[in-house]
């Protein structure tokens, strides 16, 4: 990764994206590879998995669970998106992954609602990023969602390193809180 100087001089904390491969030529997958890409990223010591999707099939649920509880107890925190049109999957809806859906038309970088099975909302509308071959474009769903939660929660790992799941919870949630009070 590559450090860059931030304000006042300092260095701040490394954060390197890894990226892991789930689909293949078309933009499907199944929950096999979804808990396998889980276990890797836990395996491999990553602390946040960012999943910009998720799944309806009740048969991925015992191995996507077990991949995000094994997550879990190596500390490492899922953060996964909800289906748009369904409002809710797998892994977004588990108690070991933090759920994240759409934020409409607010101003807001976050919402947390710790009650809901589907407990972040942040904005899914963004514009200028870039497509592949380089065009930028406007892009919406939950799967542009997702990122920024993770996002919000590897920079509050900056302050708060090592911490687990529900400490990630806590963070991102008094980081909303002090949103609405700014």
């Amino acid at each position: 990764p590559q450090h860059q100087v931030g304000a006042g001089g300092a260095v701040p904390h490394p954060a390197e994206v890894v990226p892991i491969r789930v689909f293949g030529a078309r933009l499907e997958t199944s929950a096999a590879v979804l808990a396998a890409a889980v276990r890797w990223g836990a395996a491999e010591g990553l602390h946040l998995l960012n999943l910009s999707l998720g799944t309806l099939a009740i048969h991925g649920v015992v191995p996507l669970y077990a991949a995000c509880e094994g997550a879990r107890r190596g500390g490492t925190t899922v953060v996964a998106a909800v289906h748009a049109g369904r409002g809710w999957s797998y892994p977004a809806i588990f108690a070991n992954a933090i759920g994240v859906g759409a934020l409409e038309g607010a101003e807001r970088a976050l919402e947390v609602r710790p009650d809901e099975a589907v407990e972040c909302l942040a904005p899914a509308e963004h514009d200028g990023v870039r497509a592949p071959g380089g065009a930028l474009r406007r892009v919406r769903g939950t799967s542009f969602a997702a990122p920024v939660v993770t996002g919000i929660a590897a920079r509050l790992l900056e302050r708060s390193p090592g911490a687990g799941l529900e400490e990630v919870r806590e963070l991102l949630r008094r980081f909303a809180s002090e949103c609405v009070s700014a």
